[in-house]
């Protein structure tokens, strides 16, 4: 059936499911990997038959290897990934100053108000050093653009995440499972699944995986803490999942 399912999906994709520099490489893979989902490769795939051939690509490692060890390394399903956590109004920061930083219009704002600030700088310099004395009136007013300047900076994310964890703090936990068909995040008053054209992109800070949506300001957001995960290795088997479906920047 493995076998079958092999040659289904090179029909479908055009390639095969696994590739490796040797054979040993790409044995590996058949036992510890998942293979890029179809329709990730080929869009007009339907999704139901994308999903059997992925079922049948993963049955062999779930029904005969469980956790067997081959050549010294422990075989485990590395297909999902669980997180169970409670938002944070830091977690909601994080995810913020992520997107600001890795999209274009974040990057963009933040250019601006530091050249703004630059200016209004260079401005409070030269009233301060007037032959004359500096100018009282300059003076204050350079330094009340120079602190609104930092207060957009460094405040607005912060009161932004207040607002954002309003409005998720009374879900209580959250449960988030990751696969190779999107994520799936349940709370005791709701279920939402993301599948991966969804969330095309995503950053890492130290403590969240921050997933966004492919529109240039990346409006939709999924926030997953790496505190949520059981177990550390569970992060980098998180990771792996990412980088198989959605793009790091």
């Amino acid at each position: 059936m493995h076998s079958l399912s092999c040659v289904l999906y090179e029909l479908l994709t055009g390639r095969p499911p696994f590739t490796g520099a040797t054979s040993l490489a790409v044995v590996q893979q058949h036992v510890t990997a998942t293979p890029i989902p179809p329709y990730r490769l080929r869009p007009e795939i339907p999704d139901p038959l994308a999903d059997y051939v992925l079922r049948l690509l993963r049955a062999p490692l779930r029904s005969r290897l469980g956790n067997a060890t081959i050549r010294g390394v422990t075989v485990q399903e590395t297909s999902t990934v669980e997180l169970t956590y409670v938002p944070t109004t830091a977690d909601a920061t994080g995810a913020l100053r992520a997107r600001m930083r890795a999209t274009p219009a974040g990057r963009l704002q933040s250019g601006i108000i530091l050249a703004s600030a630059i200016v209004v700088l260079g401005a409070l310099v030269v009233t301060l050093t007037l032959p004359k004395g500096p100018h009282l009136g300059l003076t204050v007013l350079c330094l009340a653009a120079l602190a609104l300047l930092i207060g957009l900076h460094m405040l607005v994310p912060a009161l932004q995440a207040r607002q954002v964890h309003r409005m998720f703090a009374s879900q209580g936990e959250f449960r988030a499972v990751v696969s190779e068909a999107g994520v799936r995040l349940t709370s005791q008053d709701s279920e939402t699944t993301f599948r991966w054209p969804m969330i095309t992109r995503y950053a890492e800070t130290d403590t969240l995986f921050v997933l966004m949506t492919p529109d240039k300001h990346s409006v939709g957001l999924v926030v997953l803490p790496k505190r949520g995960a059981a177990i550390p290795p569970d992060v980098d088997r998180l990771r792996a999942i990412l980088d198989r479906n959605a793009t790091r920047v």
